[in-house]
């Protein structure tokens, strides 16, 4: 419920009561929340308008990230609800699949040209501009194709 409270004051609903909210909002047969012509996997997605396609996608986003796998919203992927909610898509299945990896291995992960350390930093947008990477990090960012090398005189 706390994750809960935080979405909904985000979106300025803070003073009112979660369940009285909640009461108001109608869910369809599958138990997701409905607004207007939107549908909603849970309570978070909706105060963060991140709506699904329809209800069988509702329910493969919520059966994905329960495995901890990436799913697919409006022809984007996500590699985790929170990075849904912040609007955070991996440019491919296979970029939210290397994502997932480097998380899980604490290691830095590259989307598109940026490299962030963290679901956080990604979903907020911060990533470093100037930073000294070991060879490591930096090969683990390139994936197979520009590795690092060095050379010795």
């Amino acid at each position: 419920a706390s994750s809960c409270a935080n979405a909904l004051k985000a979106v300025g609903m803070a003073g009112e009561g979660i369940a009285d909210i909640l009461k108001t909002y109608s869910k369809d047969a599958n138990g997701f929340y409905q607004l207007d012509d939107s549908l909603y996997a849970n309570a978070t997605l909706m105060a963060h308008n991140a709506a699904c396609d329809d209800a069988a996608n509702c329910q493969a986003i919520l059966d994905a990230a329960s495995q901890g796998e990436p799913f697919m919203v409006g022809g984007k992927y996500y590699a985790t609800l929170d990075l849904f909610a912040n609007g955070a898509a991996c440019t491919s299945l296979k970029n939210c699949e290397d994502i997932l990896q480097a998380v899980s291995q604490n290691a830095p992960f590259k989307v598109d040209s940026k490299i962030y350390h963290s679901l956080e930093d990604f979903a907020n947008g911060h990533y470093d501009k100037k930073r000294i990477y070991t060879i490591e990090e930096a090969n683990r960012v390139a994936g197979n194709k520009n590795r690092v090398s060095i050379k010795y005189r």
